[in-house]
């Protein structure tokens, strides 16, 4: 008999999106692997974690009434395929298709793929899942699991909790906390641009990649130690200085994404758990650095003890004017990942994390 759960409030959001989905919902993890290692021991293990994992097998079917709900898969319905490369420009090629190839949605197939490349005496285990079954947190869970299984034969543990996350409906209230701290807000962040925006968002865009030197981590983190605050809260005050700089504007709203495992069960579980959380800052006239990192600390731990909505709930509630050139609320996101995979040493085999 088919198992049904409904969605969570974080797949609820992502879910109205799925018909503009081009890809960019997919969260990808390139491994690269070297050392002699037993391909069908990998292969079994990855297909081990999944199995267990039940979010993992999943997708979505629309009721009768219209809504979405979650469908359970089947075990051993993941397919892991190998490919022997021999140019690596050509397997780049295959990765960049597909970490953006679409998920078939309302399916009865994995919202995971995966691939081992073996090019001579290196191999790449490309993983791809979509959002809705997982986040960023999630990944490091998975493959834990994954090499636990691999290099220990320990046994995956079985988790449904993200199921029973969702069934039980933890969003909560909190829709006065919202409205009344977003009350007359700039709702628009206008940083400038060379061109005109057009009247139709394209979400074409581009990444580029810098590295902070490590005195300056270092400092920043001696820093936040100093004064009871953490990195993340100081990378933040100096992003929406910048920012409030750019714009021109005293009251600006910065989107952050919050991991939401405010439950000791949830903390080794994979799911899509984290959430976007608009924060205001509202620079005062005097505004020094200390004073703004010191109101940006209180700022964030208030808004977190109201966590319980998703960015599109919070959205409804608030009700901001609507433009088709902006997203509403939140046009600009600060992410700060300090939860990521370990590089691993299996006796001779090393595993590297490789940015896709």
């Amino acid at each position: 008999m088919d198992k049904f759960y409904k969605l969570t409030s974080q797949q609820k959001s992502l879910w109205i999106l799925k018909d503009t989905d081009n890809g960019s919902y997919n969260i990808p993890v390139l491994l690269e692997i070297t050392g002699k290692f037993d391909t069908k021991k990998l292969i079994d293990s990855v297909e081990n974690a999944y199995n267990n994992t039940a979010i993992l097998r999943s997708n979505f079917v629309v009721d009768e009434n219209g809504n979405p709900i979650v469908k359970l898969l089947d075990t051993n319905t993941l397919t892991l395929n190998v490919v022997n490369v021999e140019d690596k420009s050509n397997m780049q090629n295959i990765i960049d298709k597909l970490v953006m190839k679409k998920f078939d949605l309302d399916n009865s197939e994995p919202l995971m793929r995966g691939v081992i490349f073996i090019n001579g005496n290196e191999t790449y285990l490309l993983l791809v899942f979509h959002h809705l079954i997982m986040d960023e947190w999630s990944t490091k869970v998975f493959l834990d699991r994954v090499f636990d299984n691999y290099s220990n034969n320990k046994a995956v543990p079985s988790d449904d909790t993200y199921l029973d996350y969702g069934d039980k409906d933890i969003s909560g209230s909190g829709e006065g906390y919202w409205k009344e701290y977003l009350k007359d807000a700039n709702y628009v962040l206008n940083l400038p641009t060379y061109k005109q925006r057009e009247n139709q968002q394209k979400h074409v865009g581009d990444r580029v990649y810098f590295k902070v030197n490590h005195d300056i981590k270092q400092k920043i983190e001696n820093f936040a130690k100093k004064h009871g605050c953490t990195p993340y809260m100081i990378y933040y005050s100096i992003f929406i200085l910048l920012l409030g700089r750019y714009a021109n504007q005293k009251d600006i709203i910065v989107g952050t994404l919050f991991a939401n495992r405010l439950r000791q069960k949830f903390m080794n579980s994979v799911g899509y758990y984290a959430t976007t959380l608009p924060i205001r800052t509202i620079f005062g006239e005097e505004e020094t650095f200390k004073t703004l990192f010191n109101d940006v600390k209180k700022n964030i731990i208030d808004v977190l003890g109201h966590s319980n909505k998703s960015l599109d709930e919070i959205v409804k509630k608030v009700n901001p004017p609507r433009d088709t050139r902006y997203n509403p609320l939140v046009q600009v996101l600060f992410v700060y990942q300090n939860v990521h995979f370990e590089d691993l040493s299996i006796g001779n085999l090393n595993i590297r994390s490789k940015r896709v």
